[in-house]
């Protein structure tokens, strides 16, 4: 995946991190201080960071996969689907091709083949 794409998804993460969390502690202590509320919001905001980036780092591996030359002498796109998944950061729902194989006829999600999620 192009080195460009990955600075841009974590730089526009990063931008609307910020401005959230701003927002939020700002808000928070306009009201009276909470350091335990602090520490929630703080890990909400990173936690919802961490999810975002890779959401977007799968699905831009998902595009590489699906323009690769190579994979397109070799596999068919059937069609996209969502997949969930749990994470430490919570759940991340994202967007992945699925492929048939010209040589076998066998579907795959060629995505979970890079990343590593096993077929359950």
């Amino acid at each position: 995946m192009n080195n460009i794409i990955q600075h841009d998804i974590i730089q526009q993460h990063l931008i609307n991190f910020t401005t959230k969390l701003i927002k939020n502690v700002e808000e928070m202590l306009s009201k009276e201080w909470d350091f335990t509320k602090l520490v929630e919001v703080v890990k909400e905001s990173t936690d919802e960071l961490g999810r975002n980036i890779i959401k977007d780092f799968l699905e831009e591996l998902d595009k590489a996969i699906k323009e690769d030359d190579k994979r397109k002498k070799e596999w068919i796109v059937e069609r996209k689907d969502k997949k969930s998944i749990i994470t430490l950061l919570g759940g991340i729902e994202y967007s992945r091709t699925y492929y048939k194989s010209r040589k076998s006829g066998e579907y795959r999600y060629l995505l979970d083949d890079v990343i590593g999620i096993r077929k359950q």
